[in-house]
């Protein structure tokens, strides 16, 4: 088996933001687990690249409003992408556009990551 990394977002409100990365990304929810209500972890998959979002616990996301990761999406269409993630919810940080390195842009989901969404 090959290694693989699969981040975890800690986010306010875990149902929100699945709702956000379905919308936005097309993401397909493959499994949600609950405690007491909250959901203490669920996995997404986007074009088969897979991660995990849960409701944050004792720790609260990003407390200084630090930005320590930001997720990379390589993508065949960006630009239907960008658009479906900015009428989602999402707020540009830098404009999708045209670079000697590819076609991408930045943009924060309404939970505090930062996505770079990138031409494949």
């Amino acid at each position: 088996m090959d290694n693989t990394l699969a981040p975890t977002l800690a986010v306010r409100d875990a149902a929100a933001a699945i709702d956000y990365y379905q919308r936005a990304f097309d993401a397909a929810e493959l499994s949600r687990y609950r405690d007491d209500g909250r959901i203490v972890h669920a996995d997404l998959s986007i074009g088969g690249s897979e991660f995990a979002v849960k409701d944050a616990d004792h720790v609260d996301p990003a407390p200084d409003g630090a930005v320590s990761v930001i997720l990379t999406l390589r993508l065949p269409d960006v630009d239907a992408v960008w658009q479906r993630a900015i009428d989602a919810g999402g707020t540009e940080i830098f404009p999708l556009s045209d670079h000697e390195y590819g076609r991408m842009g930045r943009i924060a989901d309404p939970f505090g990551h930062r996505w770079i969404l990138a031409a494949a």
